[in-house]
């Protein structure tokens, strides 16, 4: 019986200890991957952040553009009203 009893008690011991070397390892390795991981934030958050423009929203007008009660004549360069089909100035057609 104190045989069978020393059995159990050594099995229950191997698999213990094993997990706790096991543990132990993987408490290792995880810590090793945390200090890897803090080392990137310090360096990463030395340098400068990126700008980057803001996207455009959807449903926003673009700006108004110039005023569309008038233009410039492709002769002379002149600020004729919109409607006109005669320069008032050079005389060219538009």
């Amino acid at each position: 019986m104190r045989g069978i009893f020393l059995m159990i008690l050594g099995a229950i011991m191997v698999i213990f200890f094993s997990w706790t070397i096991i543990c132990f390892f993987l408490g290792i390795f995880t810590g090793f991957i945390g200090f890897l991981v803090f080392l990137y934030g310090l360096i990463a958050s030395d340098r400068p952040p990126v700008h980057r423009p803001a996207p455009p929203q959807h449903g926003t007008q673009p700006p108004p553009g110039p005023n569309p009660v008038s233009r410039y004549c492709p002769y002379c360069g002149q600020n004729i009203p919109q409607d006109s089909r005669v320069c008032p100035y050079c005389g060219g057609d538009q």
